[in-house]
């Protein structure tokens, strides 16, 4: 079933195994707060910053620009979309940590979303 999820304690739940595909990465800027921000862009401040994906002691995306999620003018992906070069399997109850650093400071009224793409296999 297509779907969404959320991760509790930055963790998958027991028996839930994720096979990712692609990430996508969100930005605004709001002072309204989250639920009223508008996650249409990605500044030039998240841009020239970095990420890394780790879960466990796995380091699943090894450092890397977070230009890879700038897809401003192409209009066969949806902005912030990156494509994971080989698929990786995010094992059940190990941590998942994902630190994105940006090139400068930013606001306090700024928000960053991180969306995971794949499979999920949990148990029935």
């Amino acid at each position: 079933n297509v779907g969404l999820g959320n991760l509790a304690n930055a963790k998958l739940e027991k028996d839930n195994w994720f096979i990712l595909s692609a990430m996508l990465l969100l930005y605004a800027e709001s002072a309204g707060g989250m639920f009223v921000a508008d996650f249409t862009h990605i500044p030039a401040v998240v841009r020239n910053g970095e990420f890394e994906l780790e879960a466990g002691n796995k380091k699943l995306v090894g450092l890397i620009d977070n230009e890879v999620f700038n897809t401003v003018g192409r209009t066969d992906l949806q902005i912030g979309y990156y494509k994971v070069e080989s698929v990786k399997v995010i094992e059940p109850q190990v941590e998942i940590k994902m630190p994105v650093k940006f090139a400068a400071a930013v606001g306090v009224n700024t928000f960053l979303k991180v969306e995971f793409i794949g499979t999920g296999v949990i148990p029935f």
